[in-house]
């Protein structure tokens, strides 16, 4: 079974190569491949974990960087006989000013840290995993730009296809106890039945779900992958899961009815989603009666605001966020605590448990309340200029813009329940993938309007 299951990873790694000898953006396919991990098998070929004495953020930006100049060798003599002036480094004002001054609130609180703490080893290290987040959206930005529009599109649709095949990997290994995926850090039982309630890294989830939702006409794919999440998510029993997708999908709904090219197409998906959801019910009622109940309770429990207990994580999470702010105090609360380490006893061991339950808490300690308005700022800008070009850009362009919008607003809520940005388990460098498909959109609509 074990050597069975290495077909799935080397599979999807050498169609990758042999892709990218054609379009050599999928070779970026290796990092994403590394952040998805154990829910596509990865984690079971060794030589995508080298250098082992690192951690895994360093691994992959190390891998990132030598894709990115592979990337850069291959297509050197055609930079240099460019027709189009690009500029070194273009940025886009205020929007990608927020991203240097949170990169420059890192390097204050690195230094500073470092300083204070005797140049602790766990201070370099965790300041250097938050570092591989500027250099894996600098490296993606670079290479996305100088890809074509179709390039990235096939690139986005070939990591929705294996983000399907990790779903379907999830829903076959949970409805038959089939054993192939690791234990989750989050498992529950509950009648019975083991409840795992974590099976993939949020950003490529909500990329799927913004995607499909994006789309009006759906095709055989698209209904392929929302039936797969939907399904995930009543697997898992996650409440936020299921009540941030119905956030998307009003919102999607709300703006393509304000399209009318999109208008015609909203009452089919629409029928759509109604037939899906009586037979997801129907076949969630008949063969996983246990999860549905699970999933009934919790919800249930949100009303129940009196106590602190397990399912009742709101107040759970209220309390988080007070202690993290109890224990930055006074001078730290601009800049925040930075990334003290075990070692000099202030990295206490349930923090990293309050960061999975809240995003925002990992925010306030790491960068304090400065940062914590940047990454707002930002999250407002990315939300704002998504919605703009939705509202003024051509069909095809429309639907890559609230593509972006949806997944921004999915991570933005759901940071306030558990962590996205500062997700261990997605090891950092993909951290600002969507900052950097808006900045790359917005750039490219900059040099089409000055040919």
């Amino acid at each position: 079974m074990a050597s069975l299951l290495l077909v799935i990873p080397l599979g999807l790694v050498g169609y990758s190569i042999w892709r990218s000898t054609r379009q050599p953006i999928f070779l970026l396919s290796i990092p994403f491949f590394q952040v998805m991990g154990a829910s596509i098998f990865l984690d079971k070929i060794s030589i995508f974990w080298i250098p082992g004495r690192f951690e895994r953020p360093l691994i992959i930006i190390l891998w990132l960087l030598v894709l990115s100049l592979i990337y850069y060798l291959i297509f050197l003599k055609m930079y240099f006989h460019q027709q189009r002036k690009w500029e070194i480094f273009p940025l886009i004002f205020p929007y990608e000013y927020i991203i240097l001054l949170i990169f420059g609130l890192w390097c204050f609180n690195f230094v500073t840290n470092l300083i204070t703490y005797n140049y602790d080893q766990s201070v370099f290290q965790e300041g250097i995993n938050l570092l591989t987040m500027f250099i894996g959206y600098f490296l993606l930005r670079g290479i996305f730009l100088k890809a074509s529009s179709k390039d990235i599109n096939d690139f986005i649709n070939f990591i929705l296809f294996v983000n399907m095949i990790a779903l379907g990997i999830f829903i076959a290994d949970y409805s038959m106890n089939l054993g192939l995926l690791p234990p989750s850090y989050s498992e529950t039982l509950y009648q019975n039945t083991l409840i795992r309630r974590s099976y993939l890294p949020t950003p490529m989830f909500w990329l799927g779900i913004a995607y499909v939702l994006s789309i009006t006409k759906w095709k055989l794919k698209e209904i392929i992958l929302i039936v797969f999440s939907l399904i995930a998510i009543l697997l898992s029993g996650t409440r936020s899961l299921l009540l941030i997708t119905g956030i998307l999908f009003v919102t999607a709904s709300i703006l393509q009815f304000t399209q009318r090219n999109d208008r015609k197409y909203l009452g089919q998906k629409l029928l759509v989603i109604s037939i899906l959801g009586v037979l997801l019910l129907g076949i969630v009622t008949t063969y996983f009666q246990a999860n549905l109940n699970y999933f009934s309770e919790r919800f249930s429990e949100i009303t129940n605001i009196a106590s602190i207990s397990q399912n009742n994580t709101l107040n759970v999470r209220v309390f988080d966020i007070q202690q993290t702010f109890t224990m930055i105090q006074q001078p730290n609360l601009l800049t925040g605590i930075g990334f003290v380490g075990q070692e000099t006893g202030y990295w206490l061991g349930n923090l990293y448990i309050w960061f999975a339950d809240s995003d925002w808490s990992a925010v306030l300690w790491h960068y304090g309340f400065l940062g914590l308005g940047l990454f707002c700022g930002l999250y407002f800008l990315s939300m704002v200029e998504s919605l703009k070009y939705y509202l003024i850009s051509t069909l095809e362009q429309a639907r890559y813009w609230l593509m972006l919008l949806l997944l921004v607003l999915a991570i933005v809520i759901y940071s306030l329940f558990s962590w996205t940005t500062f997700n261990l388990d997605q090891y950092y460098v993909l951290s600002f993938f969507p900052f950097a498909l808006i900045t790359v959109g917005l750039l490219k609509l900059k040099y089409k309007s000055n040919e």
